[in-house]
């Protein structure tokens, strides 16, 4: 197994159980995990953020076409999770916090265009690396 793959799976790991908490939540009021959502988010946003950025610093000293695949799924969902983070504060109930739920969307948002992008551009670096 390639080094570079264990990072972002463990990143995936972050992102499935960050979004089977959230559908729960809608069932159980709280969630699985008994924390609050700020905490929640540190705990499972930010290592399923980190860890894609971590495996593509690695995937450039072990390139693999797989890193880079997962690279990009993975951006695709961190963008998708903000943007229902997004059109769930959009509602009324949101009004007195938006501006400082504001810089949470940026910042997901922005790291999955950059987890996207780096995915293609690995994805140039595998396709280069196996043609020599």
């Amino acid at each position: 197994m390639q080094k570079a793959l264990i990072p972002i799976l463990v990143s995936f790991g972050f992102l499935g159980l960050y979004a089977a908490d959230y559908v729960y939540s809608w069932v159980q009021p709280g969630g699985m995990i008994a924390v609050d959502p700020f905490q929640k988010g540190v705990i499972l946003g930010i290592p399923s953020l980190a860890l894609p950025l971590v495996s593509y610093r690695m995937h450039k000293r072990y390139p693999s076409s797989t890193v880079s695949r997962l690279l990009q799924i993975n951006g695709g969902l961190v963008i998708v999770g903000g943007l229902v983070m997004v059109s769930i504060t959009m509602s009324p109930s949101y009004d007195a916090i938006r501006a400082k739920l504001a810089a949470e969307w940026v910042l997901v948002l922005g790291l999955g265009v950059l987890q996207l992008i780096l995915g293609l551009k690995s994805n140039k670096i595998s396709s280069v690396q196996s043609m020599r």
